[in-house]
């Protein structure tokens, strides 16, 4: 049973003069906006998803990239040029 279920039965359960039932109203309503903004984050994410073929492109086009790119070098210091 989810949280907001959980919530939701025990509000149902609690007589309505009880003071608690505001705050499970409160806890109810703030663990459905914390799942809402979990499900739109997830939706995002799915929403810039690759595909096979697309996911083969980026890899070559990484690869170009590495070979255009020259290695990089470890700088000397002017003690160790003197020395050579």
């Amino acid at each position: 049973m989810g949280i907001s279920l959980q919530i939701e039965v025990t509000d149902e359960l609690l007589p309505a003069d009880v003071p608690a039932k505001q705050s499970l109203a409160r806890a109810l309503c703030l663990s459905k906006s914390a799942l809402d903004a979990g499900r739109r984050a997830l939706n995002d994410l799915r929403s810039v998803s690759l595909g096979a073929a697309d996911i083969v492109k980026c890899f070559s086009q990484l690869q170009v990239n590495l070979q255009e790119t020259p290695e990089p070098r470890l700088m000397s210091s002017s003690k160790d040029a003197n020395a050579r």
